[in-house]
């Protein structure tokens, strides 16, 4: 897909289907009420890392006719759209959400961030400087709407003191994302310029109604080997007064 159509994508967002996104995230909450009664029955936790793991160890059997047909025609049922061609991708996308590669990544940016804040704090002396305790809930869910799943909103996990949240790279070699509170196009949290790469100096905004052409780029630079199929964790970081303060991503 053309940049240009990418950037009126994130232009849009503000302006998305609401009733649809509602429709889909009730759909995801209905899904894992079932689902947490039933995956333990096979072995899996009942939890949305419990999913991960049970998509991750469907991959050697979707290209199976009997996987094809049954998985179709649950989809169907769903109202999902979820073409056979994509799940070998999704299959190895929750092996690695499910993969401890994740947990060090996440403790990696927790390490960053905490000396960041440390560095700010001794600096300006100012409250908002230190980081969101680990063990204590965050005020609210942090959701990622990237180019890679049509700015959907998608819950990001609460790990380690950190949001976080592990993507593919379509093939193009790059993506865009912003973030949702609470999956409100109301409360979108975004940089404080267009494009913003891992190497831009710019400030988190938000979270507010606006953010229009805003968006953090993963794969800006070919430092970052953003080549299609590769995956990325997304990491965003909360201050003491439960603000997101940092937003990153590293290559898995």
């Amino acid at each position: 897909m053309p940049r240009r159509h990418k950037k009126s994508l994130i232009s849009a967002c503000p302006r998305a289907d609401k009733a649809m996104l509602q429709k889909a995230r009730k759909r995801q909450e209905l899904m894992l009420e079932v689902q947490s009664v039933v995956l333990p029955r096979y072995g899996y936790e009942g939890s949305r890392a419990g999913v991960y793991k049970m998509m991750a160890d469907m991959g050697p059997y979707v290209s199976r006719p009997e996987f094809k047909e049954m998985a179709q025609e649950i989809n169907g049922l769903l109202g999902l759209r979820s073409p056979p061609e994509t799940w070998k991708g999704l299959s190895r996308a929750c092996g690695r959400a499910s993969d401890e590669t994740v947990a060090a990544e996440a403790s990696a940016a927790r390490e960053r961030f905490d000396e960041s804040a440390h560095t700010e704090a001794k600096s300006s002396g100012s409250s908002g400087s230190r980081p969101w305790p680990a063990d204590k809930t965050p005020p609210f869910k942090l959701c990622v709407a990237g180019s890679w799943n049509d700015f959907t909103p998608a819950e990001m996990e609460w790990e380690d003191g950190l949001f976080v949240f592990p993507m593919e790279v379509g093939t193009d070699g790059w993506e865009c994302f912003q973030l949702l509170q609470n999956s409100s196009w109301k409360a979108v949290v975004y940089p404080s310029m267009e494009e913003a790469g891992a190497k831009d100096s710019c400030q988190v905004c938000g979270p507010d109604a606006g953010g229009e052409g805003k968006s953090w780029q993963i794969g800006k630079t070919e430092e970052e080997k953003a080549t299609s199929g590769s995956f990325f964790l997304i990491t965003a970081s909360l201050n003491e007064l439960g603000k997101v303060h940092q937003v990153s991503w590293d290559k898995l």
